[in-house]
C-alpha cells in the first residue's frame, strides 16, 4: 500500500473508531473475494468471522451487560 492509502486508513480508524471500522474492512474484503474474484468460502472463514465479532463483542462490553443484567 502506499502511503495515501495508509494515512486514509488511520484518518477513518479514527472518525469511526478501530473495532468499527476494521470489522467493516473484513466484511468488504471477504464480500469483494467472493462476488469480484469469485472466491469460494470455506467454513474456516466463516469460524474465523465468528470468532473475530465475538471478540468485539466481548471488548465493546454491551453484549455481556445486557446478559448480567438480566
Amino acid at each position: 500500500m502506499k502511503a495515501k492509502e495508509w494515512i486514509l486508513l488511520f484518518i477513518l480508524s479514527l472518525l469511526w473508531g478501530a473495532s468499527f471500522f476494521f470489522s467493516k474492512i473484513l466484511l468488504s474484503a471477504l464480500f469483494l473475494g467472493v462476488f469480484v474474484l469469485g472466491e469460494r468460502l470455506d467454513s474456516t472463514d466463516f469460524a474465523g468471522m465468528a470468532l473475530i465479532f465475538t471478540g468485539l463483542a466481548a471488548i465493546d462490553g454491551r453484549l455481556f451487560s445486557r446478559i448480567w443484567r438480566r
